[in-house]
């Protein structure tokens, strides 16, 4: 069991692992957090009715507008031909995209799906901004390697690449190793709760971010709830 410990250990920088939706460990998302969750929330599925609205006008636009005669060239009726059929494969693409709006739009307005929601940590030219406690959003965006694991629901992370810093997190460890890089989908959000101080291998004491998963259940029932 060690040595195929030892092996995955070893793999780790070549492995991502994708953690498992089902988190055990949550907290509730405070009043300040629902409220921002819910503007956000009522901001994107403003932009996809008014997208959908976009798309409506342009198919209508196409529909009843007519391909102008070509009356110049030999191959006249070649290009007539070529000119109708793109103008027929456009009504095509826009009412893709338009079905593909609608059915957005249905899932954000039954609460189902969040969006605009903002990333954790952020990445610039500069390098890795570490966030404020009380910061929350997703952490898809950056790399995030296991350097320690501390307990069933808690472990040291390494977030970001050059530079990168260590947390605290609190989400379930069951069949993660350490140096392993793991991948948390869109579907997770996550906290800065605090600061957390843990005692080194060495024997100090080091104070890093605690960052926590937030009860997103609770958010997609204040939204629905405030949509009624």
């Amino acid at each position: 069991m060690r040595i195929a410990s030892s092996f995955l250990a070893i793999l780790g920088l070549f492995m991502v692992v994708g953690v498992s939706t089902a988190a055990t460990h949550t907290i509730e998302p405070t009043a300040q957090q629902l409220q921002a969750f819910a503007d956000e929330h009522a901001k994107a599925i403003g932009r996809i009715k008014r997208s959908i609205d976009d798309r409506k006008a342009t198919i209508k636009k196409y529909e009843t507008s007519k391909v102008p005669p070509i009356t110049t060239g030999e191959d006249r009726k070649a290009r007539q031909l070529k000119a109708t059929q793109a103008r027929l494969k456009a009504i095509q693409s826009y009412k893709r995209l338009l079905a593909e709006d609608e059915a957005q739009l249905k899932v954000l307005e039954a609460g189902l799906m969040l969006r605009s929601t903002p990333r954790l940590f952020l990445v610039s030219l500069d390098g890795l901004q570490v966030p404020a406690v009380g910061r929350f959003g997703l952490l898809s965006n950056v790399r995030t390697t296991i350097s320690q694991i501390v307990g069933d629901e808690e472990m040291l992370v390494r977030v970001g690449d050059h530079p990168s810093i260590v947390v605290t997190m609190r989400v379930p460890t069951a069949g993660l190793v350490d140096d392993v890089q793991i991948k948390f989908d869109e579907s997770r959000v996550f906290v800065v709760s605090g600061t957390h101080r843990f005692t080194t291998v060495g024997g100090s004491t080091s104070t890093v971010l605690l960052i926590e998963e937030i009860n997103m259940d609770t958010v997609r029932a204040f939204i629905k709830q405030r949509a009624n």
